[in-house]
Formats: structure tokens, sequence, C-alpha cells
């Protein structure tokens, strides 16, 4: 990357943001942790420009409440957060901070509750993978993210011992997707899925499975999808 790039990413515009995407992500969280101090994280994959080129050598050491920030960059990762709750990941430009799961795996996995993940492209997961996919987590934010391009565009996960619920999943674009644009197994409770535009998936818009109740769907555009816009198997909403 050149240095005229490289000024403006660490200039006066780009400092501006990244203030404001923590202090967006933190009102939005609005948890209370009693581990060590939060703090920021960096990354990006231009070797010596931040803390860290790769986004999940970040998550192995953030704590609870810390903020992990990546850079503009294509990133091919299979991230997997499971170390702690509340760990906000928050892309610096949501069209050029793209994590490519390389057709193998899943792109982001998110196993630990109120997680936050803002402002990315996910592209490129396996055939039998999603570009988001969150197991037995609650209270997660998925918000302002493109999702296309994958196996599957989201998906979340529970169990009768282990609930999915109360997750936000908001204002995202999920499109060109080989399978379904959302995806709810089994026992994924009250989330809320609104705003998004879901479309062009090769297979239904949003598929719930049994045992999914009381989720909230509203104001989603559903088009051009090749299955159901929504398909409902055994569920309340």
């Amino acid at each position: 990357m050149n240095s005229e790039k490289r000024r403006v990413k660490f200039g006066k515009q780009k400092r501006e943001a990244l203030l404001f995407a923590i202090l967006f992500a933190t009102l939005a969280l609005s948890v209370t942790v009693g581990c060590a101090s939060a703090k920021t994280i960096t990354v990006d994959d231009d070797p010596g420009m931040a803390d860290y080129e790769h986004i999940q050598d970040a998550v192995n050491v953030s704590v609870p409440g810390d903020i992990i920030y990546v850079y503009e960059g294509l990133y091919i990762e299979h991230v997997e957060i499971d170390n702690w709750d509340s760990i906000q990941l928050i892309g610096d430009d949501r069209e050029n901070v793209i994590i490519d799961g390389g057709w193998s795996e899943t792109c982001i996995t998110i196993k630990k509750d109120n997680t936050t993940i803002t402002n990315f492209t996910m592209q490129n997961s396996g055939s039998d993978n999603y570009g988001i996919s969150i197991e037995y987590a609650d209270d997660c934010l998925i918000a302002t993210n493109t999702i296309n391009s994958n196996g599957y565009g989201i998906g979340l996960y529970g169990s009768s011992g282990d609930y999915c619920k109360n997750n936000r999943i908001t204002n995202n674009e999920i499109t060109s997707n080989s399978g379904n644009g959302i995806c709810l197994g089994k026992c994924c409770d009250y989330n809320k899925i609104s705003g998004n535009e879901i479309r062009d998936n090769d297979n239904h818009g949003l598929y719930f499975y049994e045992d999914n109740d009381y989720n909230e769907i509203t104001h989603n555009d559903i088009i051009s999808n090749d299955g159901s816009g929504i398909h409902l198997y055994h569920v309340f909403v």
C-alpha cells in the first residue's frame, strides 16, 4: 500500500471514524465486565501497520469488552470467537474489509454471548458452510455487513439444553449465496431479524426449522430467491 493511502488511513477522518465506532459499539453493547480493562486492538493485513495482521490473532488475545478494529484488506481466514463473551469486531469499511473463507470453511463462527460483528464483507465459505454462524450464543449483534457468495448466508443454531436466543440481525445485505440467506436451526428463540436485504439466494430467503419460537421478522426486503421468501417448518413467530 502506498504512502498516500496510508496517510489517509491514519489521518483525521480515520481517527474520527474509529472513535465513533468505539462509541457506537460500546453504547450498543452496554455491558459491564470484571476482567482486565477493555482495550482496542487493531488489525491490518499490511505488515507493521497495526497490532496484528490476522483477525484470529487479535481474537485470541482479547478479553471481555475489547474492540477489535479491522482496517481495509483481504483476510483469508476462518475466524472463531470462542474464548470470551462481549467481544466487538468492527470493520473500517464495509465494502473493503473482506473476510474470505477460501471456499473451505465458515468465515466467522460465534460461540460466545454478546458478540458484535459489524461493517464487514464475508464471502467464499465452503459449500456447506456460512458467512456467519452463531452457535449456542445469545444477545449477539450482526449489523451492516455484506454476506455474499457463500454456501449459506447466516446460520443460528441451538440445542434443547443450550438455546440460541435474543440475537439481532439487522441492516445486512445477504445475497447470491448457494443455499438459504438466513437459516435458523433448532432451539433458536426470540431473535430479531430486521432491515435486511435478502435476495438472489439459490434456496429460501429465510428458513426456520422446528423448535424455533417467537422470532421477530420485520422490514426486510426478501426478493428473487429461488425458494420461498420465508419458509417455516413447525415454528411460531
